[in-house]
């Protein structure tokens, strides 16, 4: 089993327990706990509450098309205490609200005899409502009623100092660039209050899988502007700051005449602006890095501030003098801020002759609030393990979310580790 790979190949984490999941709950401050199906079984995020954790995934077909979202809430110990299953959607997003919560995601509507490859899958942008046993209350889709043709993809979620709903997105109409879009939710009744879209001239926007509203009531969140151009893609970091319901958009860059790959994967809030986490490699692709960088509170990159990391050559917690260096393929995916206004950020790196566990591994990077490494931590089976979310527990522990594949076939976990990032009994 998946399972058993994973487990038995930490064993500073593990030493004197068969299975960390039989363990004694009580006895247990960390843990980790697989989620499996007969499909490919991928973790999106998990949400701590006061009582557990609600986990959002998703379940993909054989077929690559088909996809449910399912939604798990369980216990402090990551055990299933319900599961709700949304055919023909796609999870990106979860917020939790004090009666339930919100998904946003996609709805997918497949057509495998279309004439065109493009119209094989339509995807509309998806909020659902669910009361806080997984019942199911509201569910809305986000379409251009005058164009079907029209894909949207929802993507992150979060609500204002009014309580309304505030979601991020992108949509493509057929022969254009990818635009991404900003839309105010009444959260009653998922009603839309206003609609905006943003675009660049020649790029696709790929939003990050977060989004935040400033104390001043400002919307930001980072994406990423890419160019595919012959056989290489080009990409930029852009952080747009906007004021609700504005076409102008003020936008902080990274890398944008670098002419190299620098993706945003995630943003979160820090006492003096944002982190953010991405991915940083050459125009082929490779060599890839993790990176890091810090804003100011409008989205404005603070020059100097970034890092780059590799699974490998930062094994003795340094930090890359040369961006180019690099001995695994990394990639950076999910960050939070720690109660001391640090950082941790999560992703994967390749497994190498001089640091790994096979395939790709976790790999943790712990930072002080100005960007400098404390430690960092390879954790990892045979298969794949990917990090697609992390959070910051009440007792300062991490839980991370994501996917551990092995033999083809992916399984969602969670894991509860201390706040050095370790798994004990």
């Amino acid at each position: 089993m998946k399972k058993a790979y994973f487990l038995l190949l930490i064993p500073f984490s593990f030493m004197g327990c068969n299975d960390v999941e039989d363990s004694t709950p009580t006895k247990r401050t960390t843990f980790i706990h697989f989620y499996e199906k007969s499909t490919n079984y991928q973790g999106v995020c998990a949400e701590v509450v006061t009582d557990g954790f609600v986990i959002i995934a998703n379940s993909i077909e054989a077929d690559g098309l088909n996809s449910t979202a399912v939604i798990t809430k369980t216990d402090l110990f990551g055990k299933t205490l319900w599961e709700k299953s949304v055919m023909n959607a796609s999870a990106s997003s979860i917020k939790v609200l004090t009666d339930g919560y919100l998904i946003f995601g996609d709805s997918i509507e497949v057509n495998p005899a279309a004439e065109q490859v493009t119209d094989i899958i339509k995807t509309k942008a998806r909020l659902i409502k669910m009361d806080i046993d997984g019942n199911v209350s509201k569910d809305v889709s986000f379409k251009d009623a005058t164009n079907p043709k029209v894909d949207f993809h929802g993507n992150a979620i979060t609500t204002d100092a009014t309580g309304n709903i505030v979601a991020s997105g992108t949509f493509k109409i057929p022969g254009a660039p990818t635009r991404a879009f900003i839309s105010s939710i009444r959260a009653s009744t998922l009603d839309t209050i206003w609609f905006q879209g943003y675009g660049l001239l020649d790029r696709n926007y790929a939003n990050a899988k977060s989004i935040h509203v400033t104390s001043s009531g400002k919307i930001v969140w980072a994406s990423s502007a890419v160019k595919e151009q012959s056989s290489i893609t080009l990409s930029y970091l852009t952080v747009p700051f906007v004021t609700p319901n504005s076409t102008f958009v003020n936008n902080g860059f990274f890398g944008e005449n670098a002419g190299l790959f620098y993706s945003g994967a995630d943003i979160q809030p820090s006492s003096g602006g944002f982190g953010i986490i991405g991915t940083y490699a050459n125009i082929q692709g490779q060599k890839a890095n993790i990176y890091f960088i810090r804003t100011d509170p409008s989205g404005n990159v603070i020059a100097g501030s970034e890092k780059y990391f590799d699974g490998v050559l930062s094994v003795n917690n340094t930090v890359l003098a040369n961006i180019d260096d690099s001995q695994s393929e990394d990639s950076g995916d999910a960050i939070a801020i720690t109660s001391d206004g640090g950082y941790v950020l999560g992703g994967s790196m390749t497994t190498t002759t001089e640091r790994g566990n096979g395939g790709k591994d976790i790999f943790l990077i712990r930072l002080d609030p100005f960007g400098n490494i404390l430690w960092n931590k390879n954790i990892g089976g045979a298969g794949d393990e990917t990090v697609s979310a992390i959070r910051v527990a009440p007792d300062g522990g991490l839980v991370i979310c994501g996917s551990s594949s092995i033999n083809g076939l992916s399984s969602a976990y969670i894991m509860k580790t201390d706040k050095n990032g370790d798994i004990k009994e």
